[in-house]
C-alpha cells in the first residue's frame, strides 16, 4: 500500500489498540516543506501564500508547494486532518474507516484529549476527526475533478519553480501549471462551464500564485 504524503503508517482506529491514546496539537511545524494536496474550496486562500500547481499524472490534483509554517500563512486542511485518514479496509468495499498514523507527534498516552472514553466509546474528538476527514475527502475529490477537467481541455503544461539565489536546479520540478495561451483560446461555452463548475475562482488564484513559475 502506497501511503499518502506525511503518513508513515496507517492503522484502523480501535479502542482495543488505541484506547489509551490522546491527541494534542503540536502545530504545523512537524511537516517539512513539500507538495500537499488541496481541497477545491481552499485553493484561493492557499494561493495567497505559496504556488498552487497540478500533479503531472491523472487526475492532476492541485497541490500547494507548502513552504513550512509561516506567521499568518494558510495551513492546508490536509495537514490539519493528520494523523487521521479515512480509508477502505478492503478493495471494493464502500465503507470507510477512520485510520490513524500511530507514529504521529500528535499522539500521547499522557497528554491531550482522549480518543476513547473509559467504556471504549469514541469521544467527541474522534467523532469530529471523522467528520472533518470525510469533508476533506469530498473537497479533495472536487479538486481532482477540477484538475481532470483542465487536463481534458489541454490546459496543463509542465512547469518548474525557478531556483533560489541563481542556482541551476529548480526548486520544484515535475508539476504542471495552466497554459495561459490555451486558456485565452477557450470558447465562451467552456468559460461558462468553468464558471458553473465553480472552477473560475480557483483558476484565477492559481494564475496569481504561479507568477514565479514564468520565465
Amino acid at each position: 500500500m502506497t501511503l499518502p504524503p506525511i503518513y508513515g503508517a496507517l492503522e484502523p482506529l480501535s479502542a482495543a489498540r488505541h484506547g489509551r491514546l490522546r491527541w494534542r496539537d503540536p502545530g504545523p511545524g512537524f511537516a517539512a516543506p513539500q507538495p500537499l494536496p488541496l481541497a477545491l474550496d481552499e485553493i484561493g486562500r492557499a494561493a495567497r501564500h505559496a504556488p498552487v500547481v497540478f500533479a503531472p499524472e491523472p487526475p492532476h490534483a492541485p497541490h500547494l508547494l507548502w513552504p513550512g509554517p509561516r506567521p499568518g500563512a494558510h495551513v492546508p486542511r490536509y495537514l490539519r486532518r493528520y494523523p487521521f485518514l479515512l480509508a477502505r479496509l478492503a478493495p471494493g468495499r464502500e465503507e470507510l474507516a477512520l485510520c490513524i498514523d500511530p507514529g504521529a507527534p500528535h499522539l500521547s498516552e499522557t497528554e491531550g484529549e482522549p480518543l476513547f472514553d473509559a467504556a471504549g466509546r469514541p469521544t467527541p474528538l474522534a467523532e469530529r476527526a471523522f467528520r472533518f476527514a470525510r469533508l476533506l475527502e469530498e473537497g479533495l475529490l472536487a479538486a481532482q475533478g477540477f484538475g481532470a477537467g483542465l487536463a481534458r481541455w489541454g490546459l496543463l503544461a509542465p512547469a518548474a519553480l525557478p531556483a533560489e539565489n541563481g542556482g541551476a536546479t529548480p526548486r520544484a520540478q515535475g508539476f504542471c501549471a495552466v497554459h495561459r495561451e490555451g486558456f485565452m483560446r477557450l470558447s465562451g461555452d467552456q468559460l461558462a462551464t468553468l464558471r458553473d463548475q465553480g472552477w473560475l475562482e480557483p483558476l484565477v488564484a492559481h494564475f496569481l500564485s504561479v507568477l514565479a513559475l514564468e520565465g
